[in-house]
């Protein structure tokens, strides 16, 4: 068997070394002691896992080559590029908990990677959220209520302000040209353009001015649709504008809060004690709500949601679980995936996992989609609120004064 490269803690192994290895899939420093006076190598210490990896893919603690997916002839042949993981994966930032799993920035302390800040070291009551595939948007309610983006890449501790001298900005979401957030205490819906709008936003609507309006926002990227609790119901608005008024698509609903949106329909939660689970075409939901189905019933307090290409997903915070139903419906007997959480509050999917926040336990968390057990995110949070992923990171805003907007690597 020959091996293309083998690296262990910075130095290169012999090609003696490395025949001597095998095909055998881990090792411990112990052995490569053992073989070094055999090899000429010294100086390598003991107790670290040794993986080896035929085809350059991270393999945890006790894999064998072969669950690499390379089969024995590949492996012996030596096709395949190898390589030999002796980090310390407990404080290694490139290789955190696993090798090659990498921090991109944040430190590694005891296997997990550590947040890092998105915006300024403090962004006040930090809590809308929103990515797209070039920035991170937020909405501050403190410090006069502000509208925020940063790059995906970083913007050095300085964020741009789009918007500042806001009522309670809440949710955010950004579509076409443009960022859209409502302004909870102002009954108002307002847009940005991304580039910026010399922090003169235009308002697109108002609502009435009773109970909890504007819930949520979520976009098919041609028209803004919005949770309107004051009123029970579901709106839309063209991303252009709507001076002539909201559309109205849903009536009758209890308190609406988190709605979601795909290529033909809308799937929102009502936040009740007898909070429910409902969906309609986008177009809307016919009269006397004729074309609504309801997935779900029974949920105390469905605060938030979210829905990847098969199936809903969704927080109670008066139960305090996470739930779960295909969007074809489920008998009304929904999945829970988790229990036992305290006032559960943003929820997000990619993949894999259900990421959520449980902003009394100071803790981000996930839990797999297609259940298992819980595992922490991120700890010692102030107050985590909402909560997005992209392909590389989990970000979430902790909704305290001294907030901040903050990520981890996946």
């Amino acid at each position: 068997m020959t091996f293309t490269s083998a690296v262990v803690s910075g130095e290169l192994l012999s090609a003696a070394m490395r025949r001597r290895l095998g095909w055998h899939g881990r090792a411990t420093l112990g052995a490569f002691a053992l073989l070094g006076a055999a090899c000429g190598f010294s100086g390598v210490g003991t107790g670290v896992e040794v993986v080896v990896r035929p085809d350059g893919a991270a393999l945890g603690d006790g894999a064998d080559l072969t669950e690499s997916g390379a089969s024995d002839a590949a492996i012996e042949s030596g096709g395949d590029a190898e390589t030999i993981c002796v980090a310390d994966k407990a404080s290694d930032p490139l290789n955190c908990g696993a090798c090659g799993h990498d921090c991109m920035g944040g430190t590694c302390l005891a296997g997990s990677c550590q947040p890092v800040n998105v915006g300024a070291v403090t962004e006040p009551s930090a809590q809308g959220l929103f990515v797209d595939a070039q920035n991170v948007y937020w909405t501050n309610t403190g410090a006069g209520g502000q509208i925020k983006k940063c790059a995906i890449t970083g913007c050095a501790g300085t964020p741009t302000a789009l918007a500042f001298g806001l009522s309670s900005p809440n949710a955010v979401l950004a579509a076409g040209n443009d960022v859209f957030w409502t302004n909870y205490a102002a009954f108002s819906l307002m847009k940005c353009a991304i580039g910026g709008c010399n922090l003169t936003p235009t308002t697109l609507t108002l609502v009435s001015a009773s109970g909890n309006s504007f819930g949520r926002l979520a976009s098919d990227g041609s028209t803004l649709f919005f949770s309107d609790g004051g009123s029970g119901s579901i709106r839309s608005c063209p991303l252009a504008g709507c001076g002539a008024g909201p559309t109205v698509l849903a009536m009758a609903q209890d308190n609406p809060w988190g709605i979601t949106v795909d290529s033909t329909s809308l799937y929102w939660v009502n936040d009740a004690a007898a909070g429910s689970v409902v969906t309609c075409p986008k177009t809307g939901c016919g009269a006397g709500n004729s074309l609504l189905v309801t997935l779900a019933i029974g949920q105390n307090s469905a605060r938030t949601m979210a829905i990847d290409a098969t199936s809903t997903y969704w927080v109670t915070q008066g139960a305090g679980t996470v739930m779960k139903c295909p969007k074809t419906g489920c008998a009304q007997n929904p999945t829970m995936l988790a229990s036992g959480l305290t006032n559960p509050q943003g929820v997000a999917v990619d993949d894999t996992w259900v990421y959520f926040t449980e902003p009394s336990a100071n803790a981000v968390k996930k839990v797999p989609k297609s259940g298992g057990s819980v595992v922490l995110v991120a700890g010692n949070q102030p107050t985590p609120f909402n909560v997005a992923v992209d392909g590389k990171w989990v970000y979430w805003t902790n909704n305290v004064a001294a907030g901040s907007v903050r990520k981890v690597a996946k």
